[in-house]
């Protein structure tokens, strides 16, 4: 007889919240970096990288929930 472990909560797995909680935090840093351009040097860089990169995963993933409700065969599995 092997125990079950409880399922976590949505709020807890959803992985969109934390998405867009890095993108906005990567915009905050590009921020920063550009207003202090002399004592970060060319950190902005970095920062307009971290914020195409949670664009991008922001844009998948409300694409691919799309497609999951839609019901879409190719669609990730799990997002609805």
């Amino acid at each position: 007889m092997s125990a079950q472990a409880p399922a976590l909560p949505r709020q807890i797995t959803a992985p969109l919240p934390v998405v867009i909680t890095g993108a906005v935090l990567w915009l905050v840093a590009l921020i920063v970096t550009t207003v202090f351009h002399g004592t970060f040097g060319d950190a902005w860089i970095t920062c307009v990288a971290g914020v195409a990169v949670g664009v991008f995963g922001t844009v998948t993933f409300v694409r691919q929930r799309h497609a999951a409700r839609r019901g879409a065969r190719g669609a990730q599995q799990g997002l609805v």
